[in-house]
């Protein structure tokens, strides 16, 4: 979740600082892609007004609560299994990617997986073949897609 200090905090749309009293709104990291318009928004804090008025603002919103409601204790289960993921050493977290109504990245927003089970994920090979596209075409900014790609890749 963003760290909002009041009186030093910016809001990430205006620009002010956001006073005690303002009514202010923190997002979790959840966009990963950092050429997604909404990564400025995550991890990020900004006035309640300002959001409201941002055309970013809703869909930030949305997918904010997609990953509240599809991360968390037993909210884990995994994608090869169907068992809940407890280890941590054992876990692989795929977050928010892309819209899916973007392209077919976006259908593995929220992924779990034992990293001890992904040679049994059905979808491994188009989950990579996607992924190595959306990276060869210039789409994406950051080091996390390559990074699940070789974690992937690495327990195949």
């Amino acid at each position: 979740m963003a760290i909002l200090l009041y009186g030093m905090s910016k809001c990430t749309i205006c620009g002010n600082v956001i006073e005690e009293g303002d009514d202010a709104v923190g997002f979790p990291h959840v966009v990963l892609n950092e050429a997604d318009p909404l990564y400025v928004l995550s991890d990020a804090a900004s006035h309640r007004s300002c959001l409201n008025g941002d055309p970013l603002g809703v869909p930030m919103r949305e997918v904010s609560e997609q990953y509240l409601a599809n991360a968390g204790p037993g909210r884990r289960a995994c994608a090869a299994c169907s068992v809940e993921v407890r280890d941590p050493d054992d876990y692989l977290f795929i977050g928010y990617l892309a819209d899916p109504s973007d392209g077919p990245l976006g259908r593995f927003n929220w992924t779990h997986l034992h990293k001890s089970h992904i040679s049994g994920w059905p979808q491994a090979g188009e989950f990579l073949m996607h992924a190595k596209a959306t990276l060869g075409r210039g789409r994406w900014r950051g080091a996390a897609l390559a990074e699940i790609v070789h974690e992937i890749e690495a327990h195949i």
